[in-house]
């Protein structure tokens, strides 16, 4: 196979889409590029964003975390073993009010099963949005002030992603944008990792499972 010279700004480009490009798609690519350009800046950094992608792959172990909760108390990745576990990386972004509901209705029908841990980046600014957004104010729809007064009260455990090294959660698990879902088995193996697509995988797979009949 013969390999080939990447320019950097052409690197750059691809690390800057690699998040939503497929690990096999990045691993071809790299397989093509000649030894100076692996062995450059760009070139590592490529290295490493596709062995992060490969290990998250769905059927892989799911990274031990650590996190903070707000009242101070720490919490691990053992705390949610034996349940489904979603993790959703949530913010003021159109998706997250699509997937408010929809969020809140899942968690209550199948909390006996599955649980939720929200990272978002201020739980002050959305409780301050549930007081100040007007009533009236909608978005494609949504009431904007009842969805930001949901968000407030999540009946899930929420956490905020800069605080007593929350970010590290973050960066483990590669998070892309908002909204963001990592689904964990019971057995802690990753199940599905993506953007509305894993919501609706987790959804099937908890109404297959657990919905009375």
């Amino acid at each position: 196979m013969q390999s080939y010279h990447s320019p950097p700004w052409s690197l750059m480009n691809l690390l800057m889409r690699s998040s939503y490009t497929p690990a096999d798609t990045l691993e071809t690519y790299y397989s093509r590029l000649d030894t100076p350009t692996r062995n450059s800046h760009y070139g590592v950094l490529l290295r490493k964003k596709i062995d992060d992608m490969i290990r998250l792959l769905p059927g892989q172990p799911a990274p031990d975390f650590s996190v903070t909760l707000p009242n101070g108390t720490v919490m691990d990745s053992e705390k949610f073993r034996k349940k489904y576990l979603l993790i959703y990386h949530w913010g003021f972004c159109p998706g997250s009010i699509q997937r408010e509901k929809d969020a809140t209705e899942l968690y209550n029908r199948f909390k006996d099963h599955f649980e939720i841990l929200g990272i978002t980046v201020s739980l002050d600014a959305i409780k301050e949005a549930a007081q100040t957004t007007p009533p009236d104010a909608e978005f494609e729809g949504i009431n904007l002030r009842t969805t930001y007064e949901s968000m407030s009260v999540h009946p899930w455990i929420d956490i905020e992603d800069g605080t007593d090294g929350n970010h590290k959660i973050s960066e483990m698990y590669a998070f892309a944008g908002f909204p963001y879902f990592i689904l964990i088995s019971p057995d802690g193996k990753i199940v599905s990792r993506g953007f509305h697509e894993t919501f609706f995988e987790a959804k099937e797979i908890l109404e297959n499972q657990y919905d009375k009949k």
